[in-house]
């Protein structure tokens, strides 16, 4: 996983990544072949739905 071209994390299968607002990521699938493919979900929650606690 990348951003601005620095290597942030290595993501591992049935792994969770929760990043900031506002913020790009590329992320890499080596091991992904036409005949191997890989998953990927992505969730956004709207800064509208969500609140903080303290």
């Amino acid at each position: 996983m990348h951003s601005d071209g620095e290597n942030i994390h290595q993501i591992f299968p049935h792994e969770s990544f929760v990043m900031a607002p506002n913020q790009e990521i590329e992320i890499d699938f080596p091991e992904a072949k036409l005949d191997i493919p890989t998953t990927c979900l992505a969730i956004e929650i709207s800064t509208s739905k969500s609140t903080a606690s303290g």
